[in-house]
């Protein structure tokens, strides 16, 4: 394959465009975050100069991120779709799914689908059948779905590069991860009891139909079991007693630049306050909340400590960012690649820790364990 652009493409890039080539410009390469999956893709659209391309992203940050990119390396202007954007007048076209997943009868030289995986929900993917691409380009971190749902993409992983090697090829940061207990209140513990008995009980009995669309007949014990295995949830993963431990990290990492993700905006407002009244400046980002200056802000170091509450699992560069603390999390592996990935940019000498709080016997600590990665 010969390069088209400036870029200065990894061994590994190169690699993956060899077999894109091969498998004639079809196909899925996963890579870990950080690892240079973006400019895999600016190569990819580098190939096809003056060609009708459409990058796919799933947010406002990612939009910006590929804007960026593509000006600094490719010095093409680009047409943007969501996000309040709507210049579709150039050949590259950068989009927010949401935007064009009613696109009908179009037609494009080349489609690049950013964390592909969340193409594949059921009013996302209409994007692909409705519309003709050339050719595909699927980029993603880990492409498969709890739901097999990656499936009806039909798009092979055709190439892989694994953490591992990014690690030894010094292409990402070596890091550690410390689990970090923490106990329940005594009114809590009775609480946890109580769901979990309940829970025990009778999912093994719905395990089949808890998760799905009720229909049909109401089911008294099916309600009730929803109810008290979200509730049980949410009480591991808003545990108070996190948040006195967040604090006391904090304190012992004052040199560090870290994100802290949580799971609900509760969690974030409360540690936020925590640690602003101790002195130690932090913002937080959530879906309501979420500003692009923030995130410039926090790259451009005017505060060491920024609070996340799940939307920044993915889509964002901060190279020097070499702590987080993850206060709750699913036990989606993906997330945690995702979240880990946004300390691991690569710089001389840097070593990352990943500090993950969990609730002491519980559930909690099924669930570190179902995602834990090395």
């Amino acid at each position: 394959m010969e390069q088209m652009s400036k870029i200065k493409l990894l061994p590994w890039q190169v690699e993956g465009l060899q077999v894109w080539e091969e498998n004639k410009y079809v196909g899925a390469i996963e890579a870990p975050t950080g690892s240079g999956k973006t400019f895999l893709g600016l190569e990819a659209i580098s190939l096809f100069n003056k060609s009708k391309v459409l990058i796919i992203v799933h947010t406002e940050a990612l939009l910006h991120q590929w804007k960026i990119r593509i000006k600094e390396f490719l010095d093409i202007n680009v047409g943007l779709l969501g996000g309040g954007y709507n210049i579709n007048d150039e050949l590259v076209t950068i989009a927010i799914i949401n935007s064009v997943r009613d696109l009908k009868g179009k037609a494009f030289d080349l489609l690049i689908i950013d964390e592909l995986h969340h193409l594949a929900s059921q009013e996302n993917i209409k994007l692909l059948h409705n519309n003709s691409f050339q050719r595909i380009l699927g980029l993603s971190a880990t492409v498969e779905r709890t739901d097999e749902r990656h499936e009806l993409l039909e798009l092979p992983i055709i190439y892989k590069y694994s953490q591992e090697k990014a690690i030894k090829e010094k292409i990402l940061a070596p890091y550690q991860v410390l689990d970090i207990p923490v106990d329940l209140t005594e009114e809590d513990k009775q609480l946890y009891r109580q769901y979990t008995t309940f829970i025990s009980q009778w999912y093994p009995k719905f395990a089949g139909v808890v998760y799905r669309p009720t229909r049909g007949s109401f089911n008294p014990i099916i309600t009730r079991l929803r109810k008290e295995i979200s509730l049980r949830k949410k009480m591991l993963l808003n545990n108070p007693l996190k948040l006195p431990k967040v604090l006391e990290l904090v304190q012992n990492n004052k040199e560090k630049k870290m994100l802290i993700f949580c799971e609900y905006v509760e969690t974030a407002e409360n540690l936020s306050k925590l640690l602003n009244d101790k002195g130690y400046m932090n913002m937080t980002y959530t879906l309501k909340t979420k500003k692009q200056q923030t995130i410039h802000d926090f790259i451009h170091n005017k505060f060491k400590i920024l609070i996340a509450v799940r939307c920044l699992d993915e889509g964002m560069d901060v190279k020097d960012a070499d702590m987080i603390i993850i206060v709750g999390g699913s036990s989606i592996k993906r997330q945690q690649i995702q979240r880990i990935g946004r300390a691991l940019r690569y710089i001389e000498g840097k070593e990352s820790i990943i500090y993950q709080l969990y609730t002491l016997d519980t559930k909690e600590e099924d669930w570190i364990k179902k995602r834990r990665i090395i």
